[in-house]
C-alpha cells in the first residue's frame, strides 16, 4: 500500500520541545521518536544506534519521505511463552459420512464375570387371564376292573363296504436280457393227406396165384359195455364175538382253567386267570393269578384259547423263560387257539409253591412276548351272553 501515512502526526510532531537548547550545549545524541509500525510487514532487524554528532537545532517536521522498501526478513526470533489458551471455536458442519470400514476379527470370548447378588423378590403381579385349554393329556393307566354291567342287545351286522377301485397300472419296467436259446421243439404234425388222383383204366385179371400163408392175429377189439349190475345177494350171518381188550390207560393229571374277566396285558405281562374248573392229580394253580404249576415228569399237551381285540404274539414260559416258539394272531377282535406239547422232568421242579407236595414245582405261564402292540385287551363279553370266557387253558398229560 502506497500513500503519506504521516498525515496523522502532523499535529503530535509539530512542536518544537522546550529543552531543545539545552541538549545541543550537552552535545549528547537523542534517538528520534518511534515511527508508526508499517502494514502487516514484518518487522525488520533494529539497525545499530550511530555515533552521536552534534545536536542541530529541530528543523520544522519536514513533509513525510516515500514509505521505503520492506526490509528483509530477519532472524526467527527466540519462541516465546505458551499463550493461555483460547476458547473453544464452534463446532463446523457435520462431514458426510465415510465409507464403512472392513469388519475386524472377532476378538476372544471374555472370562464370565461372577455371578451377581440374587436380587430381591419383585411383587406380586396381578393375576393374568385364563390361557387356552391345553392339549389333551394321555390316556392313564387303566383303574381296576369294575362290576360287571347288564350286557346290552347285539346291534345289527353292518352293511359290507364297497370294494375301491383298481389302482393304475404301473409303469413298464426295463427290457431285461436275452434269455438262453431255447431246446428244439418237437417234430410237427403231419400234414393233411393229398387228394386222391383219378381211378386208371382196369387192366387184364392176371390169373390166380397160389394161396399165400396165414397172416397175423389182428389187434384186439375195443371193450364191449359193461353189463348193468345183478342183484344184491342176501346178507350172511354174523360172526363170533371176539375176545375182549385190555383196558385203555389215560393219564390221571389234567387241569381245565379259564378267565372271564376283561383284561389289558402289557408286553411281556402274563395272561391272569380267574379260575380251576376241573383238576386231578399233579397240576393246580392258585385263582386269580398267573403261573400253573405242575410236579408230576412226562409229556404234557397244552391247548390253549384267546379272545383278543388286538394283533398280537404270545408265548408259554417255563419257570419266567420262553419256551419253544411264539404263536400269533395277525388281526384283531379274534380267537387266538395254540396246541402244544411239552416235556417236564424232576430238574424244572424249581418254583416254590405249597401247592406240591414236595414244595416244588414247574410254573407254566402264558405270555404276552414281543407283540407289536404295546396292550392287548381280553374282550368280555364278546357275543351277545354275559359270563364269557376271555381265556381258556387246558393242560392234560400224555405219558
Amino acid at each position: 500500500m502506497s500513500g503519506n501515512i504521516c498525515d496523522s502526526s502532523d499535529d503530535e510532531h509539530s512542536e518544537t520541545p522546550d529543552n531543545c537548547h539545552e541538549h545541543e550545549e550537552e552535545h549528547c545524541c537523542r534517538d528520534g521518536r518511534d515511527g508508526r509500525d508499517g502494514l502487516n510487514g514484518r518487522d525488520g532487524m533494529n539497525g545499530r544506534d550511530g555515533k552521536c554528532g552534534p545536536p542541530g537545532c529541530r528543523g520544522p517536521t519536514g513533509p513525510c519521505g516515500h514509505q521505503g522498501y520492506q526490509g528483509e526478513v530477519g532472524a526467527q526470533g527466540d519462541t516465546g511463552s505458551q499463550g493461555d489458551q483460547g476458547f473453544q471455536g464452534l463446532d463446523g458442519p457435520t462431514g458426510p459420512q465415510g465409507p464403512q470400514g472392513y469388519q475386524g476379527d472377532a476378538g476372544s470370548q471374555g472370562y464370565q464375570g461372577d455371578l451377581g447378588n440374587q436380587g430381591f423378590q419383585g411383587e406380586t403381579g396381578s393375576q393374568g387371564f385364563q390361557g387356552d385349554t391345553g392339549d389333551r393329556g394321555f390316556q392313564g393307566y387303566q383303574g381296576e376292573v369294575g362290576l360287571q354291567g347288564t350286557q346290552g342287545f347285539q346291534g345289527d351286522q353292518g352293511a359290507r363296504g364297497f370294494q375301491g377301485f383298481q389302482g393304475d397300472t404301473g409303469p413298464e419296467g426295463p427290457r431285461g436280457f436275452q434269455g438262453d436259446t431255447g431246446l428244439q421243439g418237437s417234430q410237427g404234425f403231419q400234414g393233411d393227406k393229398g387228394f386222391q388222383g383219378d381211378i386208371g383204366d382196369r387192366g387184364f385179371q392176371g390169373f390166380q396165384g397160389d394161396t399165400g400163408p396165414q397172416g397175423p392175429q389182428g389187434f384186439q377189439g375195443e371193450q364191449g359195455i359193461q353189463g348193468e349190475t345183478g342183484p344184491q345177494g342176501t346178507q350172511g350171518s354174523q360172526g363170533d364175538t371176539g375176545p375182549l381188550g385190555p383196558t385203555g390207560v389215560f393219564s390221571a393229571d389234567f387241569i381245565h382253567v379259564y378267565s372271564e374277566t376283561e383284561q389289558i396285558i402289557l408286553t411281556e405281562q402274563p395272561v391272569i386267570l380267574d379260575a380251576v374248573r376241573y383238576r386231578m392229580g399233579g397240576l393246580n394253580m392258585v385263582p386269580f393269578t398267573s403261573k400253573l404249576y405242575v410236579w408230576q415228569p412226562g409229556y404234557y399237551n397244552i391247548q390253549l384259547i384267546l379272545h383278543h381285540i388286538e394283533a398280537c404274539q404270545f408265548q408259554i414260559f417255563k419257570n419266567g423263560v420262553p419256551r419253544g416258539s411264539p404263536f400269533s394272531s395277525p388281526t384283531g377282535a379274534t380267537l387266538l387257539t395254540h396246541t402244544s406239547i411239552i416235556y417236564l422232568d424232576a430238574s424244572d421242579f424249581t418254583e416254590s409253591t405249597n401247592l406240591s407236595p414236595s414244595g416244588l414245582a414247574a410254573a407254566i405261564e402264558i405270555v404276552n412276548h414281543t407283540s407289536w402292540n404295546p396292550a392287548i385287551r381280553l374282550d368280555n363279553p364278546g357275543g351277545s351272553a354275559p359270563g364269557d370266557v376271555c381265556a381258556n387253558l387246558t393242560m392234560f398229560r400224555l405219558a
